[in-house]
């Protein structure tokens, strides 16, 4: 099936710095902002690759199956995990976020850019993409503006 991308830019009045501790410990951020609960395994590796196979149920009730490869970092720049779905509705998912600064003197600003490539495996993974992505990538930019109202 054909992929579908989500992208979603929003300024902030933050240091990338600041940004940054929000958003790259992936576990505390898909905590608040409601992902579901994810199971890895112990690293395997596979043609010289290195991943983890990962289970999880979404909407609590839909099972998932997936190899997770390293995320790539480049600190206080960008992250992007790529997933590689053995079950469920998806075949495929790239996603993360880029920052970059936009600060004027004296003013500190960072875009924000949440990105997501998914590759349906069926027909209900084609229609939950935009009820599950979407709103998962606003409330990762919810997540920030809660920071900036604290």
């Amino acid at each position: 099936m054909k992929e579908k991308h989500f992208s979603l830019i929003k300024t902030f009045p933050l240091p990338k710095e600041t940004i940054w501790s929000l958003l790259a410990n992936n576990d505390h951020l898909n905590r608040m902002i409601g992902l579901f609960p994810v199971e890895f395994t112990k690293a395997l590796f596979d043609d010289r690759l290195f991943y983890r196979h990962a289970k999880a149920k979404a909407a609590g009730v839909v099972p998932l199956s997936w190899k997770e490869y390293p995320f790539e970092w480049v600190k206080e720049e960008r992250y992007v995990v790529q997933r590689v779905y053995t079950s469920g509705p998806l075949a495929e998912f790239n996603g993360g976020i880029e920052l970059k600064d936009v600060s004027s003197p004296g003013n500190p600003a960072t875009e924000v850019h949440v990105f997501s490539v998914f590759r349906p495996a069926n027909a209900l993974g084609k229609l939950a993409l935009p009820v599950i992505a979407l709103p998962a990538m606003k409330k990762t930019l919810s997540y920030i503006e809660k920071f900036i109202n604290l």
